[in-house]
């Protein structure tokens, strides 16, 4: 019986997700199949059949205590898979947009400049911040006396590096706002746009600017030697490519594939306390980290919410709602690993356990925050997924949705989708570039006007 309703779930589900998309080839690569078939299906529609049968046999998803947190788990995520995919048509359907015309018109768009042939006026802002984000990834570095990923390489062990992971983490002693925004956000962001520069110059400089920006990255990507960064920046020129002209070859596609693999598996060989032989097992091999260890957090979730820990409200979007007489609380993806694995916490190798965005609304709402969660998030992205495709194909708007394009998904938590300083921030930062390309076009238009004026005034 769950196997067939999972199926006309699944089928029901892609063919939302079809409309929503407009492409939902492989080789065309976008944010909207990303998230249907890496995300949903692969980390939390294939683990639920597991689960709802009982033959998963998964370490994380063994703590669960209550067995009706299982069933509670498969059908929200049935109705995710449902539910979030109307979100997307429901945005389609207000802003009018029919994303397959747009996907097609843009993708056959030829990479173009905003403000000039040479775009001087945009490229001078974009050169300040990319110096600002250098200094930001260097800074970084400094404080933390030590570049994780050079560690790595140099024998340390799985645990020393777990413990030297959190202390990077939330351990980190110097300014967060320099770190996370003009470090970990704005450095690949810059990244792909001074790539998409190259490829409509392929100029030298540009290129160079690129490998800069690409090295300053994969630094800072790979700051607390987290695996799934380093894959998903790699993964972004994938999507740059399906941008730019269309779709992917199969040849590509498959080599960086293979490439995301080998990553994977060198990473986790240097992690990972797994032994080799165990390494593709679907208990604690990588199999497991994808299928299982992602989608456990979700019955995890409704295993201790409301039983063991009381709904979180609005607590735990920030610190200053202290101001309201609100006391803040940890996140539930943080108060998890507390309770399942408080030896971690103790000695120090402990962070958060993520997964789909609708754990976190019912730990913070209940069943109401489950209900409303997935077509709320559905429309949020897909809201998004249209403006850029309605943008010009400039490098600034090419690179931001190469970058959403994989970031942009529905793992990580609820809160982000209400409340997000990060994105605000970056939000100022892009419209002060406008600002500041828009006053240079206007200074240097009036300077050339007064002398052109000077001229025929002479003569």
């Amino acid at each position: 019986m769950h196997l067939v309703l999972s199926l006309l779930v699944f089928s029901f589900s892609f063919f939302l997700f079809k409309k929503a998309s407009g492409a939902m080839s492989p080789l065309k690569l976008n944010m909207i199949s990303w998230i249907f078939y890496f995300e949903l299906v692969l980390q939390y529609f294939i683990s639920s059949l597991f689960v709802i049968h009982g033959t998963d046999e998964h370490y994380l998803i063994g703590k669960v205590y209550d067995e009706s947190s299982r069933r509670f788990g498969y059908w929200a995520i049935m109705y995710t898979m449902i539910f979030f995919p109307a979100g997307m048509v429901l945005a389609n359907f207000i802003w009018k947009a029919k994303p397959k015309e747009l996907f097609l018109k843009y993708t056959k768009q030829e990479i173009i400049p905003l403000y000039s042939s040479k775009d001087s006026f945009l490229r001078f802002p974009l050169y300040f911040l990319s110096v600002i984000s250098i200094s930001a990834v260097l800074y970084t570095f400094f404080v933390m006396k030590e570049i994780p990923l050079f560690n790595m390489f140099s024998g340390n062990s799985a645990v020393d590096l777990a413990v030297a992971r959190e202390e990077v983490g939330r351990g980190f002693q110097g300014n967060f706002f320099v770190r996370n925004v003009f470090g970990i956000t704005i450095t690949p962001i810059l990244s792909y746009i001074a790539f998409s520069y190259y490829r409509m110059t392929k100029t030298r400089f540009d290129f160079v600017w690129f490998f800069t920006m690409f090295i300053f990255s994969i630094l800072i990507v790979t700051y607390n030697i987290s695996k799934a960064p380093i894959v998903l920046y790699f993964l972004g020129f994938i999507f740059f490519r399906v941008l730019e002209v269309g779709k992917v070859n199969k040849k590509v596609l498959i080599f960086g594939l293979g490439g995301v693999l080998i990553l994977l598996i060198t990473f986790y060989s240097f992690l990972s306390t797994t032994e080799l032989d165990f390494l593709f097992g679907l208990r604690y091999g990588i199999p497991g980290r994808i299928l299982f260890s992602q989608s456990a957090a979700v019955y995890l979730t409704f295993d201790s919410f409301p039983n063991y820990y009381d709904f979180l409200g609005i607590s735990t979007f920030s610190d200053y709602l202290a101001t309201f007489g609100i006391n803040p609380s940890e996140r539930s993806s943080r108060l998890l690993m507390e309770r399942y694995f408080s030896s971690r916490i103790e000695n120090g190798t402990a962070g958060v356990l993520n997964t789909l965005f609708i754990a976190e609304a019912y730990a913070n709402f209940g069943i109401v925050g489950l209900a409303l969660a997935p077509t709320y998030v559905g429309f949020l992205i897909q809201t998004m997924y249209v403006f850029f495709l309605k943008m010009k194909k400039t490098p600034v708007f090419l690179g931001l949705l190469t970058y959403f394009s994989y970031k942009g998904g529905v793992s990580g938590g609820f809160n982000e989708y209400v409340y997000n300083s990060g994105l605000f921030i970056l939000a100022c930062v892009i419209i002060f570039l406008f600002l500041q390309a828009s006053y240079f076009k206007f200074f240097f238009s009036k300077k050339m006007t007064r002398k052109v004026n000077l001229r025929n005034k002479i003569l």
